[in-house]
């Protein structure tokens, strides 16, 4: 018969005691990603997107904004909430002109901007 160290019974003690937790349920949500260019059709990384709620006219809500900077690829990601909403998506890069976007989410849903930025006139 061979023995079994102490280090090994804790070992299967403790992985027995994490099978048996509840793991959470993840929340829901939407996904509001987009991808920025500049011209000719490169990826822009390093640019600021920001995204803010638009609250509905009269309405109680308040103004909660988000930042982000787009990765190598020129991409971002927003989880928000899954309920119907307004959100405005503006991007802006240091010698480049701003663009801002407008969407609408209904659920939990994924919406995909693209914006292409074009250098200032000097």
């Amino acid at each position: 018969m061979r023995r079994i160290g102490n280090s090994a019974v804790v070992l299967a003690a403790a992985l027995s005691l994490a099978g048996g937790q509840k793991k959470k349920a993840p929340e829901a949500h939407a996904v509001v990603a987009g991808t920025v260019f500049r011209d000719p059709g490169f990826a822009f990384p390093g640019v600021e997107v920001v995204i803010t709620n638009v609250p509905e006219p009269g309405g109680p809500g308040k103004i909660h904004k988000e930042r982000a900077v787009s990765s190598e690829r020129g991409e971002f990601a927003f989880a928000v909430a899954p309920v119907e909403s307004h959100y405005k998506v503006a991007v802006s890069a240091k010698g480049y002109g701003k663009q801002e976007k407008t969407v609408e989410i209904r659920g939990e849903e994924r919406v995909d901007l693209t914006f292409t930025l074009e250098p200032e006139a000097k």
